[in-house]
């Protein structure tokens, strides 16, 4: 039997390549690399590609986010590799195909949009905790537990013994689901590994048995379906006693899941045990994993959004395998920041967000990639990586090179292998977790292509924490909640995130911090306090609720726009001090020229003798910069701003506020502003004031040139974005009608040569 199973995958290997090897020769060849051009104000999506060798031509495709089919939209021909959507409301977000006209395994995958609103619940996610974690790991669990609710999980929590039967796991995770209906699995530990199937993904006549199965754990219909038995199988020709299935030995016998009939839940694992080649103490690599999670999603470590493919396989009969890292990672940074080189060295002396790898492997390493060993010794700067190779992605072995990623010291935080089949993960881009790519993945029956080989099978897996995104930012601080009002009302005051871009701040209410939290504002507050009118009875333990407050802003990717929270500040309790009065309603800046300008608006000035900008290099001290004389009309409302005409690369500033008694207060803000090194001073905009469109002439803009245009408020807040994909001359024209009549700041970034600029303009009626 296993010779002939090696010999049938060989034959199909052999037929696929004699269609696709005279015209295909790398993987770059079977994908179109999307880049994505937004336009709000004209609801216009633009898309264009790469050209191929021996495409003729294309078919586009749309569907909306999350429907299982796509929708023919038209042909272009050769040289037409260019697609305008000229009806994109906003808010809505679209998956785009682009199919080569005679085949749709040579493709490319966008998930685009304009604005796409905020997600303020992620839904009810379960922790499985291995029970040798609970007492010497027990703050690393609660630090990942709030650190999920403060991405807006609700958290359930159930333990399981290593030696338990995976049934049984199954049982607590279904009831769970039957009685909150939960979005994912996460398995903190070595949880029982289910085993299943009679396959072998990776070709190998030895290796053909029962491979881990966690995707059993995400299977909600299987009680209904009776899919999942121990009845029939009897195989033992694989060389690992593990991959042996005989009937009633706790193996399954189901190969590939039924996707049109079952219910899945994502599901990831973190499973550092058995990796001793790294350290002999899986405690220790379980509180590493957890803290480096912490560090990535408090944006205490940032990483460069692009992407590195190390490709030791090429075009493989037409597999192909690296066009796993080809189409998706061009779809999640953009085609321009996807490189290729060497996994082990590059990634060392710096940072990708995405890594892509595949070699010739074993259980402990991969060909031209590196081995379990490499990661010890070698701390790569990824945050997700997918490897390919045989034998390592039956991941529950001893030293396995699969989890080595997530064992490491490194900054890696998911690890999958992606290859058989074939993964696609473009809806990241507008701020799905990464669990969302392994649904998409896992129940692929006809919607993405090509599926690759191994599609279906129940080896598919996720190592590490399935609900990571692409975009994080720093949370606001300092969050105190007061009893005002005779316990009537509760006021509460923060201290703002120092991301530049935020546009404001939502609250959220729980009876406690593990309760399900509820929004008690529909639009952003663009100040830092907030006074809850209707909160929690006393009779209910007023004590006990908890606060949460996020950042938003509209996150500007790749392939849209999206407003993304931050994570949240929570606060419990009650402090026993009076708030100070807040004057400064908002404070901002943004990179001007050479210069950089700050701005702040007053609500109600009274009795104020001065404001005072102090900066920093380093956040650790402060300097006086120059004094602002307030305006003095008491109680009203003005609008300042200073321009800091010697700024640094990375500049911290605060606002100080000094009144006529020598009394003196500190706005909550720091505002940062991280200088882009080249700049360019020429540009001008005409008309200047304006009242229905400007004109923005660049003297250095050469035609092909991408470039990313934003309009912000005095206020710092983004109001209209736009990119222009190959300008075709100098002059750019934006229409600010919809503007409301004040000033403005354009930016503008060029994409290709990297230039920056800021302008001000003012509308008027």
């Amino acid at each position: 039997m296993k010779n002939y199973y090696y010999k049938t995958l060989i034959i199909i290997l052999l037929i696929a390549a004699s269609f696709g090897a005279n015209a295909q020769s790398t993987p770059t060849d079977l994908v179109f690399q999307i880049k994505v051009s937004t336009d709000i104000q004209n609801n216009q999506i633009s898309l264009s590609w790469n050209k191929l060798v021996n495409v003729t031509g294309y078919k586009v495709y749309r569907k909306i986010k999350g429907a299982s089919n796509f929708t023919f939209i038209t042909n272009k021909l050769y040289n037409d590799n260019f697609f305008i959507d000229n009806n994109v409301p906003a808010g809505v977000a679209y998956e785009y195909a682009i199919y080569a006209s005679h085949t749709n395994d040579i493709s490319g995958y966008v998930c685009a949009g304009m604005n796409i609103d905020v997600k303020h619940s992620q839904g009810n996610v379960l922790l499985v905790i291995d029970s040798n974690y609970i007492v010497p790991a027990s703050n690393e669990i609660e630090l990942f537990k709030r650190d999920l609710i403060k991405d807006g999980w609700k958290v359930l929590v159930q333990y399981a013994g290593r030696g338990e039967d995976p049934s049984v796991v199954k049982n607590r995770i279904s009831s769970c689901n039957s009685a909150s209906s939960i979005e994912g699995v996460i398995l903190l530990g070595h949880i029982p590994v289910p085993y299943s199937g009679n396959i072998a993904p990776d070709a190998h006549s030895d290796h053909i048995g029962a491979w881990p199965a966690d995707i059993y754990y995400g299977d909600m219909c299987a009680s209904v379906n009776n899919m999942w038995h121990d009845a029939v199988l009897v195989n033992t020709s694989a060389s690992s006693i593990r991959n042996h299935n005989v009937v009633g030995d706790g193996k399954y016998d189901i190969s590939s899941i039924a996707s049109s009939t079952s219910t899945k839940i994502f599901v990831g694992r973190i499973d550092v045990s058995n990796m001793s080649t790294i350290s002999t103490d899986d405690v220790a690599l379980f509180k590493q994993y957890i803290n480096k999670n912490h560090a990535y999603k408090s944006s205490t470590k940032k990483f460069k959004m692009q992407g590195l493919i190390d490709d030791n396989f090429g075009y493989f009969y037409g597999e192909a395998f690296a066009q796993n890292g080809w189409r998706n990672l061009s779809s999640l940074v953009g085609p321009d920041n996807v490189v290729e080189g060497d996994y082990m060295t590059d990634m060392k002396n710096d940072s990708y967000l995405w890594s892509y790898a595949c070699g010739g492997g074993w259980n402990t390493g991969a060909t031209g990639v590196g081995t379990t060993q490499s990661f010890k010794s070698n701390q790569i700067e990824s945050v997700f990586t997918m490897l390919y190779g045989s034998y390592f992605g039956d991941w529950d072995v001893s030293n396995n090179f699969l989890r080595a990623p997530i064992a490491s010291p490194s900054s890696t935080l998911v690890s999958f292998w992606a290859g058989r089949p074939n993964w696609f993960m473009h809806n990241m881009s507008l701020g799905e977790p990464i669990g969302y790519s392994f649904l998409n993945t896992v129940d692929n029956v006809n919607s993405y292509f090509p599926k690759g080989y191994a599609n279906a099978q129940i080896h598919q897996s996720i190592q590490g924490d399935p609900t990571l995104k692409m975009y994080m930012y720093e949370a606001p601080t300092g969050l105190e909640a007061f009893e005002t009002s005779n316990g009537n009302n509760v006021k509460l005051q923060w201290q703002a995130s120092v991301d530049q871009d935020v546009v404001g701040y939502y609250i959220y209410r729980a009876s406690n911090v593990n309760g399900d939290f509820q929004l008690l504002n529909n639009n952003p507050v663009t100040t830092l306090e907030f006074v809850d009118t209707n909160p929690i009875p006393s009779s209910n333990s007023l004590a006990s609720a908890a606060y949460m407050v996020r950042a938003v802003k509209l996150e500007q990717t790749e392939t849209g726009s999206f407003y993304n929270l931050s994570p949240g500040e929570i606060t419990e309790g009650f402090s026993t001090n009076a708030p100070l009065p807040v004057t400064v309603s908002d404070f901002a800046g943004i990179q001007t020229g050479e210069t950089n300008t700050l701005f702040w608006e007053v609500q109600k000035e009274e009795n104020i003798n001065f404001y005072e900008i102090e900066k920093s290099a380093d956040l650790a001290s402060f300097a006086s910069m120059c004094q602002v004389a307030a305006v003095a009309d008491e109680g009203g409302a003005h609008d300042y701003e200073l321009v800091d005409e010697a700024p640094a690369l990375d500049n911290y500033y605060r606002l100080k506020i000094v009144d006529y008694n020598g009394n003196i207060t500190y706005h909550n803000k720091v505002v940062r502003i991280k200088r882009e090194v080249k700049q360019v001073t020429q540009a001008t905009i005409f008309p200047n004031p304006a009242v229905s469109a400007i004109n923005l002439q660049i003297p250095d803009l050469v035609e092909g040139d991408d470039l990313t245009v934003l309009i912000y408020d005095m206020r710092g807040r983004a109001v209209l974005s736009t990119k222009i994909i190959q300008a075709q001359d100098q002059n750019i024209k934006l229409d600010i009608n919809k503007l409301n009549v004040g000033q403005y700041i354009v930016r503008y970034v060029n994409e290709t040569s990297r230039a920056v600029n800021s302008l001000k303009f003012i509308k008027i009626n």
